[in-house]
């Protein structure tokens, strides 16, 4: 008989809206359903109408199944019989899956055992890498030996230690060729299995591949095609010694300082021996699954083996995303669709996603990823020379060329500028029309707001007005303005609940969604052309617009974002006598206050485990940024707790040699994106103001290791709110705080990358919104615009936008 039951504290049932529209079309749903996940958690996410959800909402508190349904029966208004029929074999698999479970321990988050400078058998920690729901793996030293230490958790059971076992074997097996070094491993007095192993420097090789892929000006780069022969190699290698892999994904692969790879984490390894007590149960991430194992799970038979030929076909998968920064299908996110095309369709070709010179190595990489594993080449050594004989196919100089090899090594070659200004010009001609409708690819966004529509087209050309000095464009602005005001009033303008932009999600004064954007760009625009009685009616509406209850702090959607743009508009009118200046102070100074007598009574940001969001968007990053802002603009000192926050923040990073990065939810160990709304990018702004207000060199050490993280590129798309051009502002950034010439350079190489992806993404079909500020190709346009005067730049509604200052 089942018992109480409840939900995990740390699942998540997330609506789908708010998910991009093209992941939504890759996992087959619309936007009214949900999905269920639980961080670290080794069970994949479920998508569940709307329906499963609010019955998987009764499990909040622990309670039985049948009052569960009782209590759901009532709120659809339905027969409790109907309903079981029903719904049993959903809750039935959410308890094999461990959604449900009894209340105790295995309900609560899954967390980190160990704290930073507790001992793990007499080694201390220095910081959790890994937390998952079986298994823990921490950065430990022992005297002068750093190292890398693999436990099991509290009550994993015998099949987690059995896997712990296996991999400690066949680590010391390899003796560190190929892999980490195994020291020793053993089993604490409470039975948990643990193995110490040595650590290794690097950086993920995905990342690496990545960066590669940006700071080119080829479309095949020496360095990324040298990489993955070593990978190619790395395999090889670890074949003959008699061991597969069984895990292939871009994340179990480190590339060292001296460009060496290494394999990790060989938890689903098998040593090639026959032993079948050596054999683990196939698991693994679904975009690198060879055929002959999809084929198995769709006719519902036991997966073969892990095998050198599925490894093969695995690592050929991994290179060509390496390569191309695109998997080798097009995959849906359904389970058995993505089987289906694993086990069916062909390789899309490496010269249909934009690598024209790559023809020879697509017959390489084709025969590898053949669906037949007697058509691959006949090991890994074969394959690996077969690419490298490719490869110097590939760089062997045409007759008569000339050596190149000592041109100028610039981020951004005038060529390359000379594209990105074509660009531009192309994207102002585009904008010409503001009666036009907005072009969308895709599901409808909001129309008239600062970050999707027409509010944020007359910005952005306001600003590449300015950098050019057009009054044309200012003219221009000014009648895209008038078109966002026209649409106050109208929902459509700042609201569409198929993308999950409604009042509960982005509330009802928030400068960069709502009606309070449009009245300060009216200010803003009004200031520089010196209107003042527009500027005062501007000042008015936007004062009323931002007065709406609001219960929300963040940046983005509550009132941080209304303490910023007061900071910004302060800036902007330079301390002028007029009466608007003087009730912006007031209304700064009061909300000041409101926001630091809410924040001061919030516990210390490491206590608040994963509830503390820290990112710039929605976390304490965005409540301090907006804080040092306005007290730059205010002129007034910052709280006295605002450097003690400042310290919890800091203590949150987590290191990658001379990277840092911040998890978006504090207690997670997941770096999360690299854009400024909640990755690293967003860190480096915080920094730097904080260095310039308190130089001291601990905020200015964290923004340059935050650059340094938000330059290792990701593949993150254009966008300035979550991609590209959000972390080349913030390499501007740092350009200008510290005079350094090389984060300039990699603003231009990430502006370069970003300027070929918004080419590319013309002839896709995924959804996208070309014209959005925020979301779009425009911001990206004011980016390349502002790459001309670099000193100028400013990440739009955000930094200090150096307007011309009359200080009181």
């Amino acid at each position: 008989m089942i018992g109480a039951v409840v939900l995990p504290e740390d699942v998540e049932i997330i609506p789908l809206a708010k998910l991009p529209a093209s992941i939504r079309a890759q996992i087959g749903a619309d936007g009214h359903e949900y999905a269920v996940t639980r961080p670290r958690s080794r069970v994949p996410s479920k998508v569940i109408d709307g329906q499963a959800a609010e019955l998987l909402r009764q499990f909040k508190k622990p309670t039985t199944l049948v009052e569960a349904i009782l209590r759901f029966s009532k709120t659809v208004g339905r027969e409790p019989t109907q309903i079981l029929e029903e719904v049993y074999p959903f809750l039935e698999s959410c308890l094999m899956a461990k959604l449900l479970v009894e209340p105790g321990a295995a309900s609560e988050a899954i967390r980190a055992s160990f704290d930073r400078g507790d001992l793990i058998a007499n080694w201390q920690v220095q910081e959790c890498i890994q937390a998952l729901s079986d298994t823990e793996l921490y950065r430990v030293r022992g005297g002068n030996l750093e190292a890398a230490l693999k436990i099991a958790r509290t009550g994993s059971g015998r099949q987690v230690k059995q896997s712990l076992e296996r991999e400690a074997a066949i680590l010391s097996r390899l003796n560190g060729r190929v892999a980490p070094r195994i020291i020793f491993s053993g089993e604490l007095d409470d039975g948990r299995t643990y193995f110490v192993m040595e650590w290794i420097a690097g950086d993920l090789c995905g990342e690496a591949a990545a960066a590669m892929r940006a700071a080119a000006d080829e479309p095949l780069p020496a360095p990324l095609l040298a990489l993955c022969s070593k990978i190619l190699d790395a395999y090889a290698t670890l074949h003959d010694l008699g061991v597969i892999h069984s895990d292939v994904h871009p994340n179990n692969l480190l590339v060292m300082r001296g460009e060496e790879v290494r394999i990790i984490d060989l938890g689903l390894s098998r040593a090639d021996t026959g032993d079948l007590e050596l054999a683990p149960p196939r698991a693994g991430v679904g975009f690198f699954f060879e055929p002959e194992y999809a084929k198995a799970v769709l006719a519902g038979a036991m997966p073969p083996l892990s095998s050198r030929a599925g490894d093969q076909y695995s690592v050929a998968a991994l290179v060509y995303s390496f390569l191309s920064g695109r998997h080798y299908l097009d995959f849906s996110y359904g389970k058995e669709e993505m089987l289906h095309q694993i086990a069916e369709q062909p390789t899309i070709p490496l010269t249909a996603r934009g690598l024209r010179c790559a023809g020879a190595l697509d017959e390489v990489l084709s025969r590898a990823l053949s669906k037949d594993l007697s058509a691959r080449f006949p090991d890994m050594h074969a394959m690996a020379d077969a690419f490298r004989d490719t490869v110097n196919g590939l760089h062997r100089p045409a007759p008569g060329a000339e050596d190149s090899s000592a041109s100028d090594a610039t981020a951004m070659p005038h060529d390359e500028f000379g594209k990105a200004e074509d660009w531009l010009e192309s994207i102002l001609e585009s904008l010409s029309d503001p009666d036009m409708g907005l072009p969308i690819v895709g599901i409808r966004y909001p129309t008239a707001s600062l970050t999707y529509g027409a509010a944020g087209i007359a910005y952005g050309l306001f600003r590449i007005a300015c950098v050019r000095e057009d009054a044309g464009l200012c003219a221009l602005a000014e009648r895209w303005l008038d078109r966002a005001a026209r649409e106050i009033g109208s929902d459509a303008g700042f609201y569409q609940a198929d993308v999950g932009i409604t009042p509960e999600t982005v509330g009802r004064i928030s400068p960069y969604h709502l009606p309070a954007g449009v009245a300060c760009v009216q200010a803003l625009i009004a200031h520089s052309f010196g209107d003042w009685y527009g500027r005062s009616r501007a000042v008015e509406r936007f004062l009323q617009f931002s007065e709406r209850e609001c219960e929300s702090l963040d940046l983005t959607v509550g009132r941080s974002g209304t303490l910023l743009a007061l900071s910004t508009l302060v800036d902007a009118f330079g301390w002028d006598k007029a009466a608007e200046q003087e009730r912006l102070v007031d209304a700064g100074n009061k909300l000041f206050a409101d926001l630091w007598r809410q924040l001061d009574a919030m516990p210390s940001i490491p206590d608040e485990g994963r509830a503390a969001n820290l990112a710039m968007a929605h976390g304490w990053a965005g409540y301090l940024y907006a804080t040092l802002r306005w007290s730059r603009s205010a002129q007034i000192s910052p709280p006295s707790g605002c450097q003690a926050r400042l310290a919890q923040l800091a203590e949150k990073a987590q290191w990658l040699g001379s990277r840092a990065f911040w998890p978006s939810q504090a207690g997670s160990g997941s770096s999360g994106a690299g854009g400024w709304c909640s990755g690293s990018a967003g860190f480096v702004f915080l920094w730097t103001l904080a260095h310039r207000l308190w130089p001291d060199p601990q905020w200015l050490s964290l923004a340059k290791a935050a650059g340094h993280d938000a330059f290792h590129a990701r593949d993150e798309g254009l966008s300035l709110c979550c991609g590209l051009t959000g972390k080349a502002y913030s390499q501007l950034n740092l350009f200008k705080h510290t005079g350094d010439r090389n984060w300039l350079d990699n603003a231009h190489t990430l502006a370069k990358l970003a300027v070929r992806t918004a080419e590319n993404a013309k002839t896709t079909a995924e959804p996208r919104i070309p014209f959005s500020l925020y979301k779009g190709d425009l911001g990206l346009a004011v980016m390349v615009a502002e790459l001309e005067h670099p000193e100028c730049s400013a990440l739009p509604f955000l930094e200090d936008e150096a307007w011309p200052t009359r200080r009181r």
